[in-house]
């Protein structure tokens, strides 16, 4: 997940590189299987819910998103 959207960072003029090699860069995909690490409750989902609420605070406009992701850690993990 954190590949796929580290790659969709990559500059426009430098992604046809990034995809000549092989890398895939789909943010949408990359958010969700880093909401999906997080739901599971694994051993690092506390780094997915930390990763997934800075995207959405950060780089999407999303506060009520991102603020509801690290209420969930909070109870989870006090």
């Amino acid at each position: 997940g954190l590949f796929s959207l580290a790659v969709s960072l990559v500059p426009p003029s430098f992604l046809w590189l990034a995809e000549l090699v092989g890398f895939h860069a789909d943010r949408d995909e990359g958010i969700r299987e880093l909401e999906a690490v997080f739901e599971r409750k694994g051993p690092s989902f506390i780094e997915a819910g930390l990763l997934v609420s800075s995207i959405r605070f950060l780089f999407l406009d999303e506060t009520e998103a991102a603020m509801g992701i690290t209420r969930k850690m909070l109870d989870e993990r006090p």
